[in-house]
């Protein structure tokens, strides 16, 4: 959310900025350093000295985390879930064969 709301406030002047023909390379570096500073004004009122961003930030960190652990548990269960399919699979073939021959 905060890098959504800081992407939308770094490119809002960008596409507000007139016709790149209009303006010279001059007037572009400027602005885009001036953009970079104003960026980086952002970030650091954001992410430094509020509890509540850095409380969130690291309540993200922990969440991604979490997520990455699940996926794995899953995936190794998924595997298992196979190869039980598989010996299932095989166990229904030998019945079959063993019924067969005393039929």
């Amino acid at each position: 959310m905060l890098r959504a709301i800081l992407l939308y406030l770094s490119i809002l002047p960008i596409l507000l900025v007139t016709p790149s023909h209009a303006v010279s390379k001059k007037e572009l570096v400027a602005k885009d350093l001036q953009l970079e500073e104003r960026l980086l004004e952002l970030e650091s009122r954001f992410l430094t000295g509020d509890p509540a961003a850095e409380q969130l930030i690291k309540r993200n960190y922990a969440l991604e985390a979490t997520v990455r652990s699940l996926r794995g548990e899953v995936e190794q269960l998924m595997y298992e879930l196979g190869q039980s399919n598989k010996k299932i699979d095989a166990l229904y073939g030998d019945i079959d064969i063993n019924l067969q021959r005393i039929i």
